[in-house]
């Protein structure tokens, strides 16, 4: 099934975090999407929005046996997301 498309916003995150050298938390993808496209993130829980997106279009890849491109991963109490390696 690997036609699905993706959304402004996951091509953002994608692009944040090609341009990103270190993983990053939720708020520091959040506070870039907005400087870079100021009217894709609006309303009042925009880190919310964001989670939702990348939580279900992953757990959709899992259900199709596609590949992950977004990885999550934990350091201490913390959560930061980085791409995988062979993401386009």
């Amino acid at each position: 099934m690997g036609s699905r498309r993706r959304s402004d916003l996951e091509k953002a995150v994608i692009e944040v975090l090609k341009n990103s050298k270190k993983p990053l938390s939720m708020l520091q993808m959040v506070e870039k999407i907005q400087k870079k496209y100021p009217l894709l993130l609006t309303g009042q829980t925009p880190k919310n929005t964001l989670y939702a997106m990348i939580y279900k279009r992953e757990k959709r890849r899992a259900m199709d046996s596609e590949a992950a491109i977004i990885i999550r991963h934990n350091e201490g109490r913390s959560v930061y997301y980085k791409l995988m390696d062979n993401t386009k």
